[in-house]
């Protein structure tokens, strides 16, 4: 989901604060200018200012150029938040869902997120065709907090479709906009035998 080196989409950073966070972001991730400099040397938004736009098509680094070259070429264009989203650096709570989306939990199961029968509110998720959930049932992190059952814990927001009859909930075409991210934890194989207290071997 995160955009690569060589994919021919340009960045466009309107201001000088979005500039400097996309150089300092691609400097953590060890991204550098095609020629090799890093990409605090010097500071390149100053030559289109407004209209700058970071080029990801170079396999050996990032270019720039202004918005209209890239838009001439038929470069995707996004902005820097769209960016961001799919680096899943974008936060993403309950007050982002809209009626249409479709959210996959942490057990596997599929929902489209429905409007109520009775006022314009979104607060059910029909999950897998035929079960029900309020979004009351969910913090503002979509954890699911009715009872200890983490398996309903929303993992992943799918971008919005219209709602037809009879219900179908999947995936097809549609735009992930949001995927939680969650630290994994490695052990050695002396650390998982400390911690379980027993010795073990992996098995296919």
């Amino acid at each position: 989901m995160s955009v690569e080196l060589g994919s021919e989409i340009a960045v466009h950073v309107p201001t000088q604060e979005d500039y400097d966070w996309l150089m300092k972001y691609l400097d953590d991730k060890g991204i550098t200018w095609v020629s090799g400099e890093p990409t605090w040397e010097g500071n390149e938004w100053e030559k289109y200012s407004n209209t700058t736009s970071i080029n990801f098509k170079e396999e050996r680094g990032i270019s720039f150029s202004p918005y209209s070259f890239y838009k001439k070429y038929g470069y995707e264009i996004i902005t820097l938040d769209e960016y961001k989203r799919r680096e899943g650096l974008m936060e993403f709570s309950k007050k982002d869902l809209k009626a249409g989306m479709l959210v996959e939990c942490r057990n596997g199961d599929m929902g489209i997120l429905m409007p109520t029968t009775h006022n314009e509110e979104l607060n059910v998720c029909r999950y897998n065709q035929w079960g029900i959930s309020n979004l009351e049932d969910y913090d503002d992190d979509l954890i699911f907090t009715t009872y200890k059952d983490d398996g309903y814990d929303i993992m992943k927001v799918y971008g919005y479709t219209s709602i037809k009859k009879p219900l179908v909930v999947e995936i097809g075409d549609r735009e992930l906009l949001w995927e939680r991210k969650e630290d994994i934890k490695e052990y050695t194989m002396e650390e998982s035998q400390e911690k379980l207290g027993e010795e073990f071997k992996l098995i296919k």
